[in-house]
């Protein structure tokens, strides 16, 4: 039986012809790589571009009342908004209603210094029911940014002749159901943003480690 021939090895290259392919490598990957930054440099200009067109869309106030709407109605976020909004103005009012100053004026600082446009026209329509000899409660049975739970107790302290103390009251019990809110939903987050977190260092490493396994792959073959 004839012995079988060994398979020629293919000949190693020299050292410096080896070198310089590693550097056709890297040099090719390099211009990919720069490629990429390009691109990345351009969507990076072109977001900045549309975030700087969205913040002068929402300086305007037509801009300002579609960013409002969206703040207390986004799902979720929307509910703890409109109890923030309503929470602050009833205790300005309450207090100042509680310290003697007149209903109408703190009914007007409460409007003026609310940060939501659409509150802002909810106790712009009670200054003028007030300035009207209507009561307060009135207007906010009509609107659907009071619960009605709320407006049922600001009604019976209209008649009870308390109503500075309902204020503070309701305000108080809408601040502390805020704060619950607000811990809910950080503990759900927290799992949310470490899901998130590993999603962030696995990209990073990948990007890191795929140019190396491309590099060794081209110089094995």
């Amino acid at each position: 039986m004839a012995p079988t021939e060994a398979t020629p090895r293919p000949a190693r290259l020299p050292r410096n012809e080896r070198r310089e392919q590693l550097l056709d490598v890297a040099a090719g990957l390099i211009l990919e790589k720069g490629t990429e930054a390009v691109t990345m440099e351009g969507v990076a200009a072109a977001a900045g571009v549309s975030k700087g067109l969205g913040y002068a869309y929402f300086t305007t106030e037509k801009g300002s009342r579609v960013g409002h709407w969206i703040q207390i109605n986004v799902p979720v976020i929307g509910k703890m908004f409109r109890k923030l909004h309503l929470a602050r103005t009833l205790r300005m009012v309450g207090t100042m209603a509680g310290a003697g100053i007149n209903l109408v004026d703190a009914v007007a600082t409460a409007q003026d210094l609310c940060a939501n446009s659409y509150y802002r026209d909810l106790w712009g329509e009670v200054s003028e029911q007030i300035q009207q000899g209507k009561q307060l409660s009135e207007p906010m049975f009509r609107s659907n940014l009071v619960p009605r739970g709320i407006t049922q107790m600001l009604h019976s302290g209209e008649k009870g002749g308390k109503l500075a103390m309902v204020m503070e009251q309701v305000s108080g019990y809408a601040e502390q159901e805020l704060k619950e809110q607000i811990g809910e939903l950080t503990r759900y987050i927290e799992p949310a943003m470490i899901v998130i977190m590993g999603c962030i260092i696995g990209g990073v490493a990948l990007a890191l480690l795929l140019p190396i396994f491309t590099m060794s792959r081209v110089v094995a073959s």
